[in-house]
C-alpha cells in the first residue's frame, strides 16, 4: 500500500515539473491569438521624444495654417501663402496620422505565415497570408533634419510582382501599404543573433517560402522570379 502511493506521489511530482518546464517555455514565446509563436513583430510604437516632436509639429502646423488668413488682407505674397499652407497641412495631417490613426497598425510573422492590421478609414482591415502568396517590402521614409523616428511603408504584395532593384509601391499592385513609426521592433531571439547583432528574418521568409511552394509541387528553381527578391525587408 506504501509503495503505491510513494508510486503516485512520484508520478504527481513528474507531471507538475512537467508542467512547469512546459509553461516556462510557453512564456518565453511570443504568441498570437491561435498560439502560433511569433517570429517577428513590428507596430506602431512611437517613443516619448516621437509623440513630443508630433505635438509641436501639430501646433506649428496650425500656427502655419492660421497665417495663411493673412493672405485675404494681401499681408503675404501668393509664394508665401502656398509654403505656409502645404507646410501647415502636411505637419497636422503627419502628426495625427501616427499619434492617433495608425496607432492600431501592426504586421507580424508567424511559423505559418504573415498576418497584417491597418486601419483604412475608419474601419481596421485584417487578413492573413500564408507563406508562398505574398512578398514584404519595407521602405524607410526620410525625415531630413527632423529628429524623429523614420516612419516605414510596408508592402504586402502577390508574391512574384517585384522583378526590379528600384520601384514604385504601387506597380507592385499591392494587398496592402501598412504605414507605422516604430520606435521598437520585436525579434524572436532565434532569428537573431546577439554576438553578430544580425537578424536573419529575411531568410526565414525565403526558407518557408520555398518549403511551401515545394511541398505543393511547385520546382522553385524553375521559378520567373528571383525568389529572394520578393522580400525586400
Amino acid at each position: 500500500m506504501s509503495e503505491t502511493n510513494n508510486n503516485n506521489i512520484n508520478a504527481e511530482s513528474k507531471g507538475t515539473d512537467s508542467n512547469k518546464s512546459y509553461s516556462k517555455d510557453k512564456e518565453s514565446k511570443k504568441l498570437d491569438s491561435n498560439c502560433d509563436e511569433i517570429v517577428y513583430e513590428i507596430r506602431n510604437n512611437p517613443s516619448w521624444w516621437d509623440y513630443f516632436v508630433l505635438f509641436v509639429m501639430l501646433f506649428f502646423g496650425i500656427v502655419m495654417v492660421d497665417v495663411t488668413k493673412d493672405f485675404l488682407f494681401d499681408k503675404i505674397d501668393v509664394a508665401s501663402f502656398v509654403i505656409l499652407l502645404i507646410l501647415g497641412i502636411s505637419f497636422i495631417i503627419m502628426s495625427l496620422y501616427y499619434s492617433f490613426y495608425a496607432r492600431k497598425n501592426r504586421i507580424y510573422i508567424t511559423n505559418q505565415g504573415i498576418y497584417f492590421e491597418y486601419r483604412n478609414y475608419f474601419r481596421m482591415q485584417k487578413r492573413f497570408f500564408k507563406f508562398g502568396e505574398v512578398g514584404v517590402a519595407i521602405a524607410v521614409a526620410n525625415t531630413v533634419l527632423c529628429p524623429i523616428t523614420p516612419p516605414k511603408f510596408i508592402t504586402i504584395f502577390p508574391i512574384g510582382n517585384l522583378k526590379k532593384k528600384y520601384f514604385f509601391h504601387w506597380q507592385l499592385k499591392p494587398y496592402c501599404i501598412v504605414r507605422l513609426m516604430a520606435w521598437n521592433v520585436y525579434i524572436s531571439p532565434k532569428l537573431y543573433d546577439k554576438i553578430t547583432e544580425r537578424c536573419y528574418l529575411h531568410e526565414f521568409l525565403v526558407k518557408k517560402t520555398k518549403e511551401t511552394l515545394e511541398s505543393k509541387g511547385i520546382d522553385t528553381k524553375t521559378l520567373p522570379y528571383d525568389l529572394q527578391k520578393q522580400f525586400d525587408i
